[in-house]
C-alpha cells in the first residue's frame, strides 16, 4: 500500500492538498513503512488564494487531474485540507483522500493512519472558493486500511 502526504517542506503535512509543494509517498509492506519518495506538485501555486472571488473554473479540474496522476499508484492521500472537487477526483481514481487534523511529521501521520488514531475533519471544503459549500468529508464509504500483510 502507498500513502501520500501533502507537504510544503518535505517533512510535515501541508494545510492544503492543492497548494502543497510536494507529495511524500510512503510504501507499507508487511507492516513496515519505507520512504518517503518526494514527488513535486506541478500544480502548486495554480490554485486561487483563500478568499478569492474567482469561480472554480472548468480549467481548474485539469489541475486536479494532473495532481491525481502524480498519485496514481497511491491508495491513500492525507492532507490538512482538501476541496471536495479534488477529493472526488481522487476517489474516482481509487485514491482515498482524507482531510485530517494532524500536527507533526509526515511519517508520524502515516503511523497514526496505520494505527487508526488519525481523525478526519468533518468536511472536505476548506473554504477557499466562495461559491463552494462544505461537503461531507466522506464522499463514499471509507474504510481505514491497516497494514497489509
Amino acid at each position: 500500500m502507498k500513502i501520500a502526504i501533502a507537504s510544503d517542506d518535505g517533512i510535515s503535512m501541508a494545510s492544503h492538498f492543492g497548494r502543497s509543494r510536494y507529495f511524500l509517498v510512503f510504501e507499507v509492506t508487511d507492516g513496515k513503512v519505507s520512504g518517503p519518495e518526494s514527488r513535486p506538485n506541478g500544480e502548486a501555486g495554480s490554485h486561487e488564494e483563500c478568499g478569492s472571488s474567482e469561480p472554480h473554473s472548468q480549467s481548474h479540474a485539469h489541475n486536479h487531474d494532473a495532481m491525481a496522476r502524480a498519485l496514481a499508484d497511491c491508495q491513500v492521500l492525507l492532507a490538512g485540507g482538501i476541496g471536495w472537487r479534488a477529493a472526488a477526483d481522487l476517489q474516482a481514481r481509487n485514491i482515498q483522500p482524507m482531510a485530517v487534523a494532524f500536527t507533526g511529521s509526515a511519517i508520524a501521520a502515516v503511523n497514526a493512519y496505520l494505527s487508526g488514531t488519525i481523525k478526519p475533519l468533518g468536511a472536505f471544503c476548506c473554504g477557499h472558493h466562495k461559491e463552494e459549500q462544505p461537503r461531507p468529508s466522506v464522499l463514499t464509504p471509507v474504510r481505514i486500511l491497516g497494514p497489509q500483510k
